[in-house]
């Protein structure tokens, strides 16, 4: 059985907490990975790497670095639902919550790769 299938499946017999919420958004996360994977399989014929960890000067975690002849593609998966602005170069979703960007990830990660030769 897949992760987000049991998760599914017991989130209404178990007390929310902090913790479930946790698992809860690593599995969407690791869903919609799984959506874009699917994607990049359909027959594109594409290099890439999937869920790449660099320990060059600091520790980066990539989704997707697609490789082709002319360029490299960092994609950064976010599997979110709901409403959300980029205010201040910041994520808020319509509760007012506030998240890092997925472009804050990927400049890191592409200045990690860029320094590293």
């Amino acid at each position: 059985m897949e992760p987000i299938t049991y998760f599914q499946a017991i989130d209404n017999r178990i007390e929310e907490h902090e913790t479930t919420k946790e698992i809860y958004t690593q599995l969407k996360g690791e869903e919609g990975e799984r959506i874009v994977k699917s994607i990049l399989d359909q027959g594109l014929k594409l290099n890439y790497e999937y869920n790449l960890r660099l320990d060059i000067k600091n520790k980066v975690q990539i989704d997707f670095l697609v490789v082709d002849d002319e360029k490299i593609i960092n994609l950064e998966i976010k599997h979110y639902h709901g409403d959300y602005y980029i205010v201040d170069n910041q994520m808020k979703n319509s509760y007012g919550n506030i998240f890092p960007t997925p472009f804050q990830q990927m400049r890191r990660a592409e200045y990690e790769l860029q320094t590293s030769y």
